[in-house]
């Protein structure tokens, strides 16, 4: 039963804020009144901490977000981290509580990345049944995002396309990512190998997309940068959302007054007056794109050819191996795209540790830490959870079987 009915936004507010992180803590009482909305993730805080921050926030639009649902996985989904989550909402009062449209976990181990999945027909009715227990358990609407993909498969539906039809099936709302959206069609063009004037092409088939965007139930929407590498365009969040990105977010914002624009920035973080400075590039203004007719949705999203359950073993044997059967089981290139995913969960993970523990990580030092977080992530021996002092300790329990500790 669909009982969480979306109806789109209508009013004449703008609301445009940035994703909280620990460094802005200092600078609260800065320039406030030009941050409407605050999102904040919620696998970093504890009842009590995200208590505490939520007292010390100003008013505004608020959004819970999250990485661990593991919505995507075959896994089980996890009843204790759906009732976390709902704590944490009694707690700090969201009008969004979102995830990612993805799986992060195989066989009781976090692999910490988001990863695709091939988005056919029988992938479409088992998430869409993950996400009605998951709404139910909740007791409210649960908003999704779309992710950045490095790797692209055959006969798998566009990710607009696949979520038009799953939010049509169960009611949940769409974080639209901008930056995500972008970073997707720049790879997908690249791996196609077009001639050098790709970028127009690739302007002109983002426009035909555009209109399906426009018709998803957005409740929120996330601007980023991204960075350029030799194989792949990366979502690292580390600059400032180029023009483009600014500009489809404004567009989305004149269609969803009421779904806030959020600044995401993680790495090589500016001050705070220099990201203020950025969500001021935020307008509600319709764009002058010329679209041209695209057609329908869910007729095109395919049937799958195999079992779906084995695929997410075979992506996790992609990350971690470098072999050619992996490449030939997958159809995707091993060497450019498994680089970034291992790259991306040994970045997240070593984060993470590093700021439990900086003496621990300044005696490793940066190359062994490095290791040893890489070797403990493809472990089997890894706790089945996202909490952060649970992780730390399994990680340390892991290094005191090491030479070093």
């Amino acid at each position: 039963m669909n009982f969480f009915k979306w109806t789109p936004f209508t009013s004449n507010s703008k609301l445009c804020g940035i994703s909280w992180r620990e460094s802005f803590g200092k600078e609260l009482n800065k320039s406030l009144a030009k941050v409407c909305a605050w999102e904040v993730i919620g696998d970093n805080f504890s009842e009590q901490e995200l208590l505490s921050l939520s007292n010390r926030l100003p008013n505004g639009h608020r959004a819970l977000h999250f990485l661990g649902l593991n919505i995507a996985g075959i896994d089980p989904l996890s009843d204790a981290y759906i009732d976390k989550m709902k704590r944490l909402s009694a707690v700090f009062k969201p009008r969004i509580v979102s995830d990612h449209l993805s799986w992060c976990q195989n066989k009781g181990s976090y692999l910490f990345d988001l990863l695709p999945f091939k988005k056919n027909r029988s992938q479409l009715e088992r998430i869409a049944k993950r996400i009605h227990y998951v709404q139910n358990r909740l007791g409210r609407q649960l908003t999704l995002e779309n992710i950045s993909e490095y790797s692209f498969f055959d006969r798998s539906a566009h990710e607009v396309e696949f979520l038009k039809e799953l939010c049509s099936m169960t009611g949940c709302g769409v974080l639209f990512d901008v930056n995500n959206f972008l970073v997707n069609h720049r790879n997908r063009f690249l791996e196609l190998q077009l001639p050098s004037d790709y970028e127009q092409i690739l302007h002109d088939h983002l426009h035909s997309m555009w209109p399906l965007v426009r018709e998803l139930p957005i409740t929120q929407i996330h601007v980023a940068g991204n960075r350029a590498e030799q194989s792949h365009w990366i979502d690292d969040h580390g600059s400032a959302p180029q023009k483009i990105c600014w500009e489809l977010a404004n567009d989305l914002s004149f269609f969803y007054p009421k779904a806030p624009v959020i600044l995401e920035w993680d790495n090589n973080i500016p001050s705070f007056e220099k990201i203020i400075r950025q969500i001021s590039h935020s307008k509600r203004k319709k764009s002058d794109f010329r679209y041209s007719e695209i057609n329908s949705h869910s007729d095109i999203i395919p049937i799958a050819e195999h079992d779906d359950s084995k695929f997410q073993d075979d992506f996790v044997a992609f990350i971690k191996s470098k072999e050619y059967f992996v490449q030939e089981l997958l159809s995707i290139e091993v060497s450019s795209a498994s680089h970034i995913y291992r790259t991306n969960s040994v970045f997240t993970a070593l984060q993470s540790l590093k700021n439990i523990d900086p003496e621990r990580y300044s005696k490793i030092g940066e190359k062994n830490f490095r290791f040893y977080v890489r070797e403990w992530i493809y472990s089997t021996e890894r706790q089945n959870t996202l909490e952060i002092q649970s992780i730390d300790k399994s990680f340390q329990d892991y290094l005191n079987q090491g030479p070093l500790i």
